[in-house]
């Protein structure tokens, strides 16, 4: 019978803390029930579901299964559309999704989904700080309070109506065109104050291609396309290309800032980029295959949520999420430990589940573990060093054995044990 089978617990062998600077991830995936592994757009809403966009419906999160909203023919309640791509989430338990070609509102509560109060369908939406909603509806743009009054925004002074992107700078509300140029409307006043149009077209000719941007905490704005990455300094009124030229050409489909001020770069080929704008360095963060790497090489989308931790959507392999020493310990793989007994320095002793006691050195190869005392018995359950430095081995139906000087001697039921399996050991003071 397996040991695993009596014990309340296994104990692992730890060695030192995580000082690698490369991020470590936990993945959720098909395996874990995610619908579908191409996962475009995260959002945790502030009752800590984790909400999931996918190109066959929103998925809710809630820590142990995933639920589904897809659309359903004849039922105009149901999620309009399969592919959802942005969310934010709203006052009074609701959400914005965009899925498909346009925007609705959920309600968490009961499932449904409906059009916004606008006479057109809403192409694209951001919710600021104060949760208000600002949206662009057939070329013209609006504002919803949190009291769902709805007020018309005055665009007529930038260069274009053909508006692909909302977000905030403090009092400003930005906006992007399908040709890169950079808006700024007094979020007081609802009126444009100036543009910035750095972004050249290819060939000199007009685009129309989609544009995002994200603001950084020090008021940078990074704008990111199918065409690469360029940064804005607001406070400065100056463009960063030196921050940004590696990535010109490349398509880059999400951008977040982590806690320590780095810039995490989601691209669509070779995973993650992440920037520390203060010293220009780049950690590439590629999918490696190794144990908690990153596990795609196409990101979809970079989110951080209020606990700090940073999810990204990937083309093929699920949902992966980070956060700052999520993992103390790394793991060394040198058996099946049992029980694990700390010696002076960084020495411990090893108890494994196939009856050896071993000897190992914190930070030593893993395959120079030393054995010590093999095959005690079917497997090790306890061990204990007692005050005249004599080693107690405890175990599972072969009795205890104390080992002084390398002589081992074993007691059991037949003299005087109680019990031949030993799960604990203590000594006396």
């Amino acid at each position: 019978m397996s040991l695993r089978s009596h014990l309340a617990a296994v104990l692992c062998a730890v060695s030192t803390l995580v000082t690698a600077q490369t991020p470590r991830w936990r993945v959720l995936n098909l395996s874990d029930g995610l619908p579908d592994n191409n996962v475009v757009s995260v959002l945790k809403d502030s009752e800590g579901f984790v909400w999931m966009g996918t190109r066959s419906g929103l998925c809710r999160y809630d820590g142990t299964e995933f639920r589904m909203y897809r659309h359903i023919e004849g039922d105009p309640s149901s999620l309009p559309a399969n592919a959802v791509d942005a969310l934010s989430e709203l006052p009074g338990g609701r959400l914005w999704v965009r899925a498909g070609h346009s925007s609705y509102i959920m309600d968490r509560r009961t499932g449904e989904f409906s059009a916004p109060p606008l006479p057109s369908a809403v192409d694209c939406f951001h919710v600021d700080e104060d949760s208000v909603s600002w949206v662009m509806s057939a070329k013209e743009c609006f504002r919803i309070g949190t009291d769902g009054d709805v007020t018309k925004v005055d665009i007529s002074e930038l260069p274009s109506p053909n508006i692909t992107s909302l977000s905030s700078c403090g009092r400003l509300l930005l906006t992007l065109d399908q040709n890169g140029a950079l808006g700024f409307i007094d979020k007081t006043s609802l009126k444009a104050e100036r543009t910035e149009d750095h972004i050249p077209a290819t060939e000199g000719e007009s685009r129309s291609i989609p544009f995002d941007s994200y603001t950084d905490s020090r008021s940078r704005i990074w704008i990111f396309s199918s065409e690469g990455l360029w940064a804005y300094d607001y406070t400065r009124g100056m463009w960063l290309d030196s921050l940004t030229s590696r990535w010109k050409g490349s398509i880059v489909h999400s951008v977040v800032e982590d806690t320590s001020g780095r810039i995490w770069i989601g691209k669509e080929v070779g995973g993650i980029d992440i920037l520390d704008p203060s010293t220009g360095e780049v950690l590439p963060v590629p999918p490696d295959g190794g144990d908690f790497s990153f596990p795609d090489n196409s990101v979809t989308s970079l989110y951080r949520d209020k606990e700090d931790v940073i999810w990204s959507g990937t083309y093929r392999k699920g949902v992966a999420y980070t956060y700052e020493n999520m993992f103390l310990f790394y793991p060394y793989h040198v058996g099946d430990i049992t029980c694990v007994l700390p010696l002076s320095g960084s020495r411990a002793l090893l108890g494994d589940n196939d009856g050896n006691v071993k000897e190992w050195h914190s930070g030593e190869d893993p395959s120079s573990v030393k054995m010590l005392y093999p095959s005690l018995g079917l497997a090790v359950t306890s061990l204990l060093m007692d005050h005249s430095g004599r080693l107690w081995v405890g175990t599972f139906i072969d009795g205890l054995y104390c080992i002084e000087n390398g002589r081992k001697k074993r007691f059991n039921t037949s003299n005087g044990l109680s019990d031949d399996s030993v799960w604990a050991l203590a000594e006396d003071p």
